[in-house]
């Protein structure tokens, strides 16, 4: 009897995976975390995912997720950014920022303006304001106990290890910002004879990478810009589109398909 109840915790404790996942896998990616996942953050050693019941928690180098959501006031968080010290800041689904660390220890930011998404890194927090426009919501940097309103309009956005700002907007275009409201448009992937302004997700950590749509395989693609003029094909991922991306300074390479399953790659030691 124990054999058999051995035997059917195994059964019931087995993945099922999709063509798409198997072929990811076969890329080098390595699936982290089997649940409905929304983002995911990474900087320094410390990694971060949000469940799309809200729910946050820290990876461990053995392969565990830690809980540190209790004390992040309900309905805790939609969207994640580590900064330079690995400590996370969140959007809850009221558009409020939280500012929390490693052991689950959390602070309230803001309430107002109504945030949608953030980055942080290099000293330096952005966020992206709640809007219905088709270009997203104001570009806003916090300086001291304020938002600032920077110029510009994005929908994603993430934060180098400079404290610059890239933003993606709703057209998909990748924009490079100096801090201080000046931006330059930054998509470069020439694809199918066109340029390709799909992207939809970026992440900067030292080495600048972005998430896109290509048009000519009909898969999703992660490109890496390898000067400021050329965003180079950097590994295919899934079939599944991807849906957020995080890159730690320790050059691992996280994503979020559309399953909510995470995934991660290890950069070779020369790149």
């Amino acid at each position: 009897m124990k054999r058999r109840g051995t035997l059917l915790g195994l059964l019931a404790a087995m993945v099922v995976f999709t063509a798409a996942e198997v072929q990811a896998t076969a890329w080098g990616w390595s699936l982290m975390d089997t649940s409905n996942n929304i983002d995911v953050a990474a900087n320094h050693a410390e990694v971060y995912r949000v469940r799309i019941d809200g729910r946050v928690f820290r990876h461990y180098e053995d392969g565990y997720w830690f809980d540190i959501t209790d004390d992040l006031p309900y309905p805790y968080a939609r969207r994640i950014c580590a900064d330079s010290n690995g400590d996370p800041w969140v959007v809850g689904h009221t558009g409020a920022v939280y500012k929390g660390d490693v052991t689950g220890n959390w602070e309230t930011i803001s309430t107002s303006p109504p945030a949608q998404d953030i980055g942080c890194g290099g000293g330096q927090v952005f966020m992206t304001r709640q809007s219905t426009s088709q270009y997203g919501g104001s570009v806003m940097k916090r300086v001291g106990n304020n938002w600032i309103w920077i110029s510009g309009l994005a929908t994603d956005i993430s934060v180098d290890m400079d404290g610059k700002p890239w933003v993606v907007n709703g057209e998909g275009k990748v924009f490079y910002g100096n801090g201080d409201g000046g931006w330059s448009h930054m998509n470069r992937a020439w694809i199918n004879s066109q340029w390709d302004y799909d992207y939809r997700a970026i992440d900067v950590a030292g080495y600048q990478y972005v998430f896109g749509f290509s048009i000519e395989e009909d898969t999703e693609d992660i490109y890496t810009l390898y000067d400021t003029t050329y965003w180079y094909r950097f590994y295919p991922t899934t079939r599944d589109p991807v849906e957020r991306i995080a890159i730690s300074s320790s050059k691992e390479v996280w994503i979020v398909v559309a399953t909510g399953r995470i995934y991660r790659h290890i950069l070779p030691w020369w790149w």
